[in-house]
């Protein structure tokens, strides 16, 4: 969870306005949500764009993953968002 406090398996990195809340620190994201960092270190943290995110981008998804080797890299999926084109992906980001 998120908003979980450290614990020796996990650790509050700050993506949520508060230790009990599963609510986004971000009023740019809708969700977020954090999967796998098991001990071998691969996951996933994945942010829903909404709430105060510009109407054309809401809905988009951005994952960041990380493999067991701890390389990381970023996808978006812009599939359900209004108007999202390729040419707003940050540096280093490609569309799935």
């Amino acid at each position: 969870m998120l908003s979980e406090a450290s614990s020796t398996s996990k650790e509050n990195i700050g993506l949520t306005s508060s230790e009990t809340s599963a609510k986004p620190r971000s009023n740019l994201m809708a969700s977020v949500e954090l999967t796998g960092f098991a001990d071998n270190g691969a996951g996933t943290i994945s942010a829903t764009l909404g709430n105060k995110a510009n109407k054309d981008i809401a809905k988009t998804v951005i994952t960041q993953e990380r493999t067991t080797d701890g390389v990381w890299t970023c996808k978006i999926n812009g599939s359900q968002a209004a108007k999202y084109k390729e040419k707003f992906n940050p540096t280093g980001c490609t569309s799935n």
